[in-house]
């Protein structure tokens, strides 16, 4: 196992330091902040083998979502991600954030376990009526997660997720699937974080919090990043031969498949391209 050093970090700081620390409001904040990081990944044996340049990522993440990686306030943390450490926010980051954002007067949330009274009324006058019962807090127990949004009219807004739900959101995870970070160590907590995101969509969002919207925004953003799955459309030989016969430029073809955005098969996309530029040669030749 390998030690990650700030000494092998800072270089990755240095573009944006003068940033970070400004949105930090001072240089010893961002130093902290950075052995936090150092600390966490050097604490974990496979992000100890993370690159540098990503935990410098993570505490420029820090800076723009205020979120600290301090263990003692447990607001984020790092979690491997395809070689990288990345900075996602817990339950309780999510919650202080929204809350913070000074758009509603309160948040809480609730895991609904078997046993418990759960009575949930949707339709013009919605409620939610939980008394936990405290027989059981097994994960393979929890029925559903829910997440109460109170306005400063006193409006209640729900949300409300059933653990098939949850269980989806879960396998959309790299760390889900493979069984290991926290959907297995704290997945009441996660399942909680995963319901909060999903009724910030509802909120009524006011011009005047745009800063603190779009903190939570990134901070949202940051977490479904390892969620994000990468379906790929798989075209007919038909549909490459038509997209070939109205090719007039081959560079802006090839220019316009290497789009991360164009979901087309990456080796369909070679396909495609070695097909038109064989076609472009041939023209060439008989002209």
């Amino acid at each position: 196992m390998s030690n990650i050093t700030k000494q092998a970090v800072m270089p990755f700081i240095e573009p944006r330091r003068e940033e970070m620390i400004k949105l930090m409001g001072g240089e010893e904040t961002l130093m902290r902040e950075m052995s936090f990081a150092v600390q966490a990944a050097n604490n974990n044996s496979v992000l100890a083998n993370s690159e540098p340049q990503s935990i410098a990522m993570a505490v420029y993440n820090c800076a723009l979502t205020k979120l600290s990686l301090n263990p003692v306030m447990n607001l984020a943390y790092l979690v491997p991600f395809r070689g990288q450490a990345k900075l996602m926010p817990s339950y309780q980051g999510m919650v202080k954030l929204i809350a913070d954002s000074g758009i509603i007067k309160s948040i809480s949330s609730g895991v609904v376990y078997k046993g418990d009274i759960f009575d949930l009324v949707q339709g013009t006058a919605q409620s939610i009526h939980h008394v936990p019962m405290g027989e059981t807090f097994e994960v393979s127990d929890i029925r559903a997660v829910y997440a109460i949004f109170t306005l400063h009219n006193g409006e209640r807004l729900f949300e409300v997720m059933w653990k098939p739900q949850i269980d989806t959101i879960m396998m959309r995870s790299e760390t889900g699937k493979k069984g290991f970070g926290p959907w297995s160590t704290d997945y009441a907590e996660m399942a909680r974080k995963t319901v909060v995101k999903r009724g910030w969509k509802s909120i009524p969002k006011s011009s005047f919090a745009i800063d603190s919207i779009e903190k939570v925004n990134h901070a949202i953003n940051i977490d479904n990043e390892e969620y994000k799955t990468v379906e790929y459309v798989k075209m007919s030989d038909d549909q490459i031969e038509r997209l070939l016969d109205k090719t007039t430029n081959v560079v802006e073809l090839e220019a316009a498949l290497s789009d991360d955005s164009v979901m087309i098969d990456p080796e369909q996309k070679k396909e495609i391209i070695e097909k038109a530029r064989a076609k472009n040669k041939k023209g060439g030749d008989n002209e």
